[in-house]
């Protein structure tokens, strides 16, 4: 059961709250809260407490600074000695609807929205952490959002662009045909959108594969080195 600190209910003006779910997070504790205000209206937030405080203060920053320049994320509400809240992005998670519905133009506006007001905060800044389920898609504002900034720091696109590809291959089930084809075309269209260096884009989904095959324990098949080669 999570309890907020008293400066977060008093900041916030929350009159009763309850945990609705946990998410899973390898670092941190983040929850689904339900809160009802201290003017008696109910919202959903999310309320996350980080391992490492140092870091909370960063992540705010990112994602105000990233907000406010027309990026898609969760809006900062408060964040305090190591605890954040923000507002709760309704919708599926990126990874379980991506291979199965046309999100392929949604996805590369979103990144390049990204990618631009990072550039604007820090020309040396990358989103880290490829992971799809880092992405969520709400549907009513027509938006994917990115809800997880705290791997964010020094690199270039083309090594973001890379991992990712790298990642959607692995889900399970991997390297299947489908799986295949859909990286392959998200590989072009960002490399379009992000104007990346195509064969260094490429070099950097090889060289992850040979991350995972070592983290994972998994076997890359040589075919699938070779078609990512010629793509």
């Amino acid at each position: 059961m999570i309890a907020l600190p008293d400066e977060v209910v008093q900041g916030l003006g929350i009159a009763t709250y309850r945990a609705l779910e946990k998410f899973y997070s390898r670092r941190n504790e983040v929850w689904k809260l339900e809160v009802k205000t201290c003017e008696g209206v109910d919202r959903l937030l999310v309320a996350k407490r980080f391992s490492n405080s140092s870091h909370c203060s960063r992540e705010a920053g990112l994602l105000s600074g990233l907000a406010q320049r027309g990026a898609s994320v969760p809006e900062v509400l408060y964040h305090w000695s190591g605890w954040m809240v923000t507002e709760y992005i309704e919708g599926p998670l990126l990874l379980d609807v991506f291979f199965c519905e046309p999100l392929l133009l949604m996805f590369g506006d979103n990144l390049e929205r990204l990618y631009r007001a990072l550039g604007q905060i820090d020309a040396g800044i990358v989103l880290g952490d490829m992971n799809l389920r880092n992405f969520i898609l709400n549907r009513e504002r027509n938006r994917i959002y990115r809800v997880d900034l705290e791997s964010a720091g020094a690199g270039d696109v083309p090594e973001d662009l890379g991992k990712l590809c790298a990642f959607c291959l692995t889900y399970d089930p991997p390297f299947t045909e489908d799986k295949m084809e859909i990286t392959r075309a998200l590989l072009h269209h960002l490399v379009g959108r992000l104007q990346a260096p195509v064969e260094q884009v490429k070099e950097e989904v090889l060289l992850e594969l040979l991350r995972i095959e070592s983290r994972r324990r998994m076997t890359v098949p040589y075919e699938v080195r070779v078609a990512v080669a010629a793509w």
